[in-house]
C-alpha cells in the first residue's frame, strides 16, 4: 500500500538494502545518500523501511526520533550542512 501511495503521490520510492553486515553505521550513510539526493535533485521521495530491514533496535531509535522531531542528531557535520544549503539556493 505504501508503494501505491508514493506512486500516486508522484515520489521516487528509496528502500534500504540490508546484508549481514548492515549496522547502524550503515543505515546513517544510507540515510545521508538519500538526504543528498533530496538536496540536489529536489525531489519527492518516500523513505519506506519494513520490519525485515530493523535488524537492531537502535535503527528504530534512529528513525523514532526522526519521525518525532524531523532531525537526526550528528547526520551530517555543520560545515558540510552549510554547503549542502548553499548548493540549494
Amino acid at each position: 500500500v505504501a508503494k501505491l501511495g508514493s506512486f500516486l503521490a508522484g515520489h521516487e520510492l528509496f528502500l534500504i538494502t540490508v546484508s549481514k553486515n548492515y549496522d547502524q553505521n550503515a543505515l546513517m550513510e544510507d540515510i545521508r545518500g538519500l538526504w543528498r539526493r533530496i538536496s540536489k535533485e529536489r525531489r519527492a521521495f518516500t523513505l519506506l523501511v519494513t520490519e525485515a530491514e530493523i535488524r537492531d533496535e537502535s535503527f528504530l531509535q534512529v528513525l523514532n526520533t526522526f519521525l518525532t522531531s524531523g532531525d537526526i542528531p550528528g547526520l551530517f557535520p555543520k560545515d558540510e550542512i552549510a554547503v549542502m544549503a548553499s548548493e540549494m539556493r
